[in-house]
């Protein structure tokens, strides 16, 4: 199975467009051959110039103080970015994600259109159909089962309380940070 065809059945798995695809800062600059410290301060200049619009351009606070760029976003940082690495580069880096959401984009219809297909539209395709196309009816017709319905809802619950236990105390700071702002403010 080539690359295409997982994220096909990833698509189809998850029961979730792909989203747009993002290309990290520090991988630019890694790429540019520039030590670990110039993140930070492009970074800097990229909020300095309040471009972080939290859609193209937007910080991973995973890797803080790396950030994540669409397409769209390396156009429109395309300036700081020519500060560091070479214009190639940041056009290699363009045409990369441009491609790869114009990918993302056949991908996320050949899934919808699965989804939207009645049982007896997937019968008659998986019959019609060649061998490629008949392993992604099958999953589509696999995901539909009810058995695989209540997997997800359970998977669904288990992240969402082992999200609530990691996270427990970061949570309930913010909520009395919360609640002491409304009880200042009600003041």
């Amino acid at each position: 199975m080539d690359n295409v065809e997982e994220k096909v059945m990833t698509s189809i798995r998850s029961r979730e467009p792909l989203c747009e695809p993002f290309l990290r800062l520090s991988k630019i600059l890694e790429v540019g051959k520039l030590p670990a410290g110039y993140l930070r301060l492009c970074s800097d200049r990229i909020a300095d110039a309040e471009l972080i619009d939290g859609e193209d351009v937007r910080i991973d606070f995973v890797n803080f103080p790396d950030m994540e760029l669409t397409a769209a976003g390396v156009r429109t940082c395309r300036k700081i970015l020519e500060c560091y690495v070479s214009d190639d580069m940041i056009a290699d880096a363009h045409e990369a994600l441009t491609e790869e959401k114009a990918e993302r984009a056949h991908i996320n219809i050949i899934s919808r259109t699965l989804r939207e297909m009645n049982l007896y539209g997937l019968a008659r395709a998986l019959i019609k159909s060649d061998t490629r196309i008949r392993q992604f009816v099958i999953a589509e017709i696999f995901q539909r089962s009810v058995l695989i319905w209540c997997f997800r809802k359970i998977r669904n619950a288990c992240y969402d309380i082992l999200v609530r236990i990691k996270y427990h105390g970061l949570l309930s700071a913010v909520g009395r940070i919360a609640a002491d702002t409304a009880a200042k403010s009600g003041k």
